[in-house]
């Protein structure tokens, strides 16, 4: 099987002939992307080091190995999902250390600025030094602004659906942030933790603003039925203990549930993203809301829960991702890379898919790293066919 048809036979769970393999940094996955940003600034190419020798040796190693996601911009950004023509950039600073940009975004109801920051020493983060919503009143104001189809949303046809898919490992993706995480992105991690708590119904409609948003935007880029794959990411936010189970259904899995369901109605598939602790009951939940695939499914001490265990909770209701941490990849031996993916192989193979983490944000490749690739990839070789 080809790299495409081994993936979406996996999460349509069909017959497939080998685990699929999944690697961050390679796979086409783009943090700027998926939370709605688009423009140079944040590809600036003296960082990324597209020359580097390491990144170019496991690029042609996983070639013919690995589905690559072709991303489809939905335009949903994390202030509320408005519009970004709302959102005008100035530049503070650019050297060979950071990239610093001013956002002041237009609303019916005043102004709102963030600053945010792209560093020389990672090449796939955007930090929010400034963030737009500096007091809970400042919601009303990303509220107020009308309902738009964002200006940099992505639509791709039937013609170059079928042109992009011709070679037979693109899969079509598109990126949305779970609702509330449109919310919760507008402000610090700690204010809207507090929020939650304190404010629920007046976040909970500003969650139910950005879920008419978002789905007006999904039947947009919905409409052609062009798209393989849906990802939704985010949930981690509120994943107890970080909140209580009740809040985590309100604001993640009902509104979650919805897109979910919109989806599926257009043939397409949802990748739910979630880090942390996801051991019951939230795998229950993922399975509940009706998603797809779901990673990265982490062992503690990053997760609460080993793959196996939650091989079986998922059953054959949901494919699960994982669990090879990039902490690993990046300061671990090849030895203990070769142990954790044999782990990670333990109980049902047909419903996984191998999978780093989270991408490597160095610019340039290390050797250990390249080292411990190659030991994923042969252990993988090794184990990964469907018997």
């Amino acid at each position: 099987m080809d790299p495409r048809e081994r993936l979406l036979s996996t999460l349509f769970h069909r017959e497939h002939d080998k685990v699929p393999l999944d690697i961050f940094s390679f796979n086409g996955y783009s943090t700027p992307t998926v939370i709605g940003l688009k423009g140079s600034w944040v590809y600036p190419e003296a960082y990324a080091c597209p020359d580097d020798p390491g990144r170019k040796r496991i690029s042609e190693l996983l070639a013919d190995k690995i589905a690559v996601q072709y991303p489809v911009s939905s335009g949903i950004n994390r202030y509320m999902a408005i519009p970004p023509q709302r959102i005008k950039e100035e530049l503070i600073e650019k050297n060979d250390k950071h990239i610093l940009v001013k956002q002041i975004i237009d609303t019916p109801k005043g102004k709102l600025e963030a600053v945010l920051e792209r560093r020389a020493d990672s090449i796939d983060n955007i930090w929010t030094l400034e963030y737009p919503i500096k007091e809970l009143s400042d919601l009303e104001k990303l509220a107020s602004v009308p309902c738009e189809i964002p200006q940099n949303m992505d639509v791709i046809t039937p013609e170059t659906y079928n042109e992009v898919i011709s070679d037979r490992k693109s899969v079509v993706y598109s990126y949305i942030s779970s609702p509330f995480v449109c919310v919760g992105g507008a402000m610090s991690y700690e204010d809207f933790l507090f929020a939650c708590a304190a404010e629920p119904d007046l976040i909970g409609e500003c969650v139910d603003i950005c879920k008419t948003r978002i789905h007006a935007i999904a039947d947009e880029l919905l409409a052609e039925r062009c798209l393989d794959v849906v990802w939704i990411g985010g949930s981690e936010w509120l994943t107890p203990p970080m909140s209580s189970p009740d809040l985590y259904r309100q604001f993640v899995v009902e509104p979650e549930k919805e897109i979910i369901e919109k989806v599926h109605e257009h043939g397409g598939l949802v990748h739910v993203h979630s880090h942390g602790n996801v051991a019951s009951p939230i795998i229950d939940m993922v399975i509940e809301r009706g998603a797809d695939y779901f990673e990265p499914v982490e062992a503690p001490p990053d997760g609460n829960i080993v793959f196996s265990d939650a091989k079986e909770i998922a059953d054959h209701n949901l494919v699960l991702g994982g669990n090879i941490e990039l902490s690993l990849m990046e300061n671990g031996t090849p030895d203990e890379v070769r142990a954790a993916v044999e782990r990670a192989f333990e109980g049902n193979k047909e419903n996984m898919v191998l999978a780093i983490s989270a991408p490597t944000n160095r610019p340039r490749i290390h050797s250990q790293f390249e080292q411990n690739i190659h030991m994923l990839v042969s252990t993988w070789e090794r184990m990964g066919d469907i018997e």
